[in-house]
């Protein structure tokens, strides 16, 4: 009887399956966007490696195109 009153026996698990993936969906992109939005350190142990090329540099271990190549991948 209660295939009168809508959905009934025959789909009903296909309609929760199809709302489960939406919500997965649905979070899966909320966390992306978050990530994405997020202020990214330089490392994983604060160390500025800007600063570290720098350093390199003036110590003369590499030359003025490699610090601005550098400089150019990590801004």
């Amino acid at each position: 009887m209660l295939h009168h009153y809508g959905i009934g026996f025959g789909f009903g698990w296909a309609i929760v399956a199809l709302a489960v993936l939406f919500l997965g969906a649905l979070i899966a992109l909320i966390v992306l966007a978050f990530r994405r939005l997020a202020p990214r350190r330089a490392s994983s142990t604060g160390v500025d490696v800007f600063e570290i090329a720098k350093e390199r540099y003036a110590r003369g271990e590499i030359t003025k195109d490699q610090f601005d190549q550098m400089k150019k991948d990590l801004t």
